[in-house]
């Protein structure tokens, strides 16, 4: 299962290190970007939230291998970070070949459904990956960068803890992070999918850019 690749290892007592959190949940355009690739894809808030759609004919972008939708943070990350989300999987049958995640520091914290495969988590960075097997329509993510090394977790809501599902080495750059649903005609099943985001949280973390951070209203 080795395909694009993963995520970097570390303990999470530095996140909340005495640091008030960051709400970064007002899903207005003061706050956000909004992409879209391919044919398809569609986006909109909706109970204060992002709902974010493929139809069953969703087709590529021209030349690329693939269709998307995101919401890309208007301020950047700098230094070390530990940044959380919550997903709900509203439409999203088994083995469909999509892949949601949290995008930030050239790799990604994701639940993906394989086409014609498993349901896992995983952390992708284009160097192989380790997956974590799941059957979660509802979770967390977080994405927790230390130096050079990121660690992506998921929330295992009957241990009440979240848990490791890999690290990675990845740059350290200042950059944005972004919410992302993707997939492409060859890998997707072709079956309607909706994706909610919220809770958009930065545990820790420098933002950096014009008027940053914002305050949720």
């Amino acid at each position: 299962m080795k395909q694009s690749s993963l995520f970097a290892l570390l303990l999470l007592t530095a996140s909340s290190a005495g640091l008030a959190a960051t709400v970064y949940d007002d899903f207005n355009l003061k706050q956000w970007y909004i992409f879209r690739g391919g044919s398809g894809p569609s986006v909109h808030e909706s109970n204060q939230r992002v709902e974010m759609m493929f139809a069953a004919n969703s087709s590529d972008a021209p030349g690329t291998g693939e269709f998307f939708v995101a919401y890309q943070s208007k301020c950047e990350l700098q230094g070390d970070f530990d940044l959380q989300v919550d997903f709900s999987l509203l439409r999203f049958p088994q083995s469909n070949g999509t892949r949601i995640g949290i995008g930030v520091a050239n790799a990604a914290v994701e639940r993906t459904s394989f086409l014609g495969g498993p349901e896992v988590y995983l952390v992708d960075a284009h160097h192989g990956f380790t997956v974590m097997p799941t059957t979660d329509k509802v979770g967390k993510l977080r994405a927790v960068r230390v130096g050079g090394v990121l660690s992506g977790y998921y929330f295992d809501a009957t241990l009440k803890a979240w848990q490791l599902i890999d690290s990675t080495p990845v740059t350290t750059a200042t950059g944005a992070f972004a919410l992302q649903v993707w997939s492409g005609y060859s890998d997707f099943a072709h079956k309607s999918i909706k994706v909610a985001w919220d809770n958009v949280i930065l545990n820790s973390g420098t933002l950096v850019g014009a008027n940053c951070p914002f305050t949720a209203k």
